[in-house]
């Protein structure tokens, strides 16, 4: 599998993704280069729950902020030139 040449930089790296609309509207969330499918990016923004296993103390209403879930499905071609079926999902 191939990284898209573009990337975005976070905390000084740089990682193969884009996030539409923060990197356009019509830009592609597939992050394999020569991918052939459907896919699709989720933003997800909610709160959490945390409970310490130890003490047994709970913190409710915690924020899961600027989360993101990408899924692709189709074909692609690896490294080796060959051309494979796969699916993918990045949490």
């Amino acid at each position: 599998m191939l990284p898209i040449p573009s990337a975005l930089t976070v905390f000084g790296i740089d990682i193969h993704v884009q996030v539409p609309p923060i990197t356009g509207v019509d830009t592609d969330p597939a992050t394999v280069w020569n991918f052939q499918g459907s896919s699709a990016i989720a933003l997800i923004n909610t709160t959490a729950t945390q409970t310490n296993r130890r003490t047994g103390a709970v913190r409710v209403n915690l924020p899961s902020t600027e989360n993101h879930m990408t899924f692709m499905k189709g074909v692609y071609r690896g490294r080796d030139g060959q051309v494979r079926d796969g699916t993918f999902s990045l949490v």
